[in-house]
Order: structure tokens, then sequence, then C-alpha cells
């Protein structure tokens, strides 16, 4: 901490006392903006998450720093996002999905057809984020902030397709009517794939070809593909 204090332009490191480095790194959070890189952020946010009380307000602006400088890109055509991530998206400024941040963490195995796709949780900025404690640090709003900003980092960087797991009611709500999305403005997703995220008999009157090829439509000049497991 004293070597990133002294890096940051604090004089004389060495002659502060433990409360005068608490005290220093409690400013140094609220211009986490000029952090370099990841290390730097990695290390004040562990001496800072070790005191108590943590600085919530200078917390947040660190992980917006991080979130800014971690890696969510994966493959083309192998991205795949959970339906709380697909309805934040939607409208980020109107708060998360309730879904969000529990199917995140929580990462369920995946549709057998979709197993291979690769979801923010195994990504490098996903994996980075994972093991902090975000709910302790920054309460249940902010820990729903940094996988929002995560989530709209992770969605404008895929390319190719992207495939979108949907419950029974979203998936006949899209299936049968294709509302506006930001998904069909990323420039990188050529097209999408939908996934029913559960059984079948929550669909309305499925047809065959949901359980085999898919049913391929149109959407805002994307190809879009609907399939559901067997």
């Amino acid at each position: 901490m004293r070597d990133l204090l002294s890096r940051s332009g604090v004089h004389d490191v060495g002659r502060l006392n433990d409360h005068q480095i608490r005290n220093e790194a409690r400013s140094l959070l609220r211009s986490a903006a000029a952090l370099r890189n990841l290390a730097e952020v990695h290390a004040l946010l562990t001496f800072a998450s070790a005191i108590g009380d943590p600085d919530r307000t200078g917390l947040r602006a660190l992980f917006r720093r991080a979130i800014e400088l971690l890696d969510f890109s994966v493959a083309p055509g192998m991205g795949l996002l959970y339906a709380g991530q697909y309805s934040t998206y939607l409208e980020p400024w109107m708060g998360a999905d309730d879904r969000l941040t529990e199917e995140i963490r929580a990462a369920e195995p995946l549709p057998s057809g979709a197993a291979d796709k690769t979801t923010i949780a195994h990504t490098t900025g996903g994996r980075w984020l994972l093991p902090w404690n975000l709910r302790y640090l920054l309460g249940s709003t902010g820990e729903d902030e940094v996988w929002t900003r995560a989530t709209i980092r992770f969605i404008e960087a895929l390319s190719g397709q992207a495939t979108v797991l949907l419950s029974g009611s979203e998936f006949n709500l899209v299936l049968q009517n294709l509302p506006p999305h930001p998904i069909y403005s990323v420039p990188g997703i050529k097209r999408v794939i939908y996934w029913l995220d559960g059984s079948s008999k929550l669909l309305k009157n499925p047809v065959d070809a949901l359980f085999g090829d898919g049913i391929s439509k149109v959407a805002y000049g994307k190809p879009v593909l609907f399939r559901a497991p067997k």
C-alpha cells in the first residue's frame, strides 16, 4: 500500500503511521480514475476492504475503474446472456433486473444445446469480480451496479451470434412479437439465438421445429433463431 501511495504522489510515505496510511488510502479511493492498471486497483481494493466500516462511495468508484480495465470478451459466437442481463440491458438506467446478480453468481448448468457457450462469469473480467464480497462492500444496490456495468461491457464486446436464455413467458413474448431491444444495435452481433430456459410446458402451442433446428425469423435487420431443449 505504501508503494502505491508513493507512486500516486504522496510524499514521505515512510514517515506515515498506520492511521495516516488509512487516511491517505481513503483519499486515493476518491480518485480511482487515476489508477493505471488492475494491479493498482487490486492493491487498493484489498487494503480498503480490510478496513472496518468501508467507504462505499469510494469503493464504488474503484470497482467502476476496475470494470473499465477488465476484459469481458469471449470468442466470436460464444457469448451467452442470462435473462436478467437481457432485461437489464434493455433499460440499464432503470436499475438492474432482480435476477441479474443471482443468475451470474449461481452459474447454473446451461441447456444442452447451449452448454458450450461462455457466460460473463467465465470471462477474465467475471472471474476477477466474482471472488469479491460485493454485497458486503457495496450493499445490494452497489453490487447490482457492478454487474450492470459489467454486463454492458460484456454485451457490447460480443461478436458473431449471441445466445440469450429466456424463461417461458419471456420466450413466448419475444417469439410472438419480437419487441425492440438494444441488443440488435450492437455492431458486433450478427445473429441472436433465443433458448428456452426451463420446461417446454410453459410454451403456448409449441411447434416441433423449436425442438429441432429452431424457428428462424428476422428482427431489426438481423437473423434470429428460437430453440428449446427437448
